[in-house]
């Protein structure tokens, strides 16, 4: 394959997936606690679709996790995962904006 590991057309498609999944993720779990600390805006229209994807998304991680060590570990984990996929969704995004690591300098040190 010329194109590298996938063809052209299945990188785009993963693409396509990997930004409306951080793009979904932003607006639901980030969204509802910024649009209450009144730092974004959200429309009306839309808030409920936004309670809708995180309490989905809530449910899931609690779900997922409580069915295999239990009640009082799924509340533990949904709160623990909270915080590092939000985390990770904040790294994430710095990658994307900061763009190709191929085209940054090295700093070199001076050792005196």
């Amino acid at each position: 394959m010329k194109d590298g590991l996938l063809p052209r057309n299945n990188r785009v498609r993963l693409a396509l997936i990997e930004f409306s999944g951080l793009f979904i993720y932003m607006i639901s779990t980030l969204g509802i606690p910024l649009h209450y600390l009144g730092i974004i805006t959200i429309p009306p229209e839309v808030l409920p679709l936004t309670w809708l994807t995180l309490l989905m998304w809530l449910g899931m991680r609690f779900y997922s996790i409580g069915c295999q060590m239990g009640l009082k570990h799924g509340a533990l984990g949904l709160l623990g995962s909270y915080l590092t996929v939000t985390l990770n969704f904040i790294i994430h995004a710095i990658g994307i904006l900061q763009g190709d690591p191929k085209r940054f300098d090295v700093v070199k040190k001076k050792v005196i």
